[in-house]
């Protein structure tokens, strides 16, 4: 049987390494959130609805928000999935990101 067309690429990692990057931009600086956000998103009631599928992505070791949360918000949106990483709440690692760029690739109805 002859190899898939995604099977002669080299691993999604390596092409994306590959990619140029431009400089950092106002656009995507670090910016700090302040406390007052989240004081008025816990006063929010309820969950957010999720009216097309949807994919979270959580980090299994996350310590500043529990992968319990997004396990109950997928539970309460059928639309949604749930993918836990091994990782932290940065979601950083190098599998991560390999993970997160396919189900971004997929999503947006590429090869994923």
């Amino acid at each position: 049987r002859p190899p898939t067309p995604t099977a002669l690429q080299p691993p999604l990692s390596s092409r994306m390494r590959a990619l140029p990057l431009s400089p950092p931009t106002p656009l995507h600086a670090r910016r700090q959130v302040p406390w007052s956000f989240v004081e008025q998103t816990r006063a929010e009631a309820g969950t957010p609805a999720v009216s097309t599928e949807a994919v979270v992505l959580h980090g299994r070791r996350d310590e500043v928000v529990p992968p319990s949360l997004s396990e109950a918000f997928v539970h309460a949106s059928p639309l949604a999935r749930l993918v836990l990483l091994d990782d932290d709440h940065a979601l950083t690692a190098p599998p991560s990101l390999e993970r997160i760029a396919r189900e971004a690739l997929a999503a947006c109805g590429g090869e994923g």
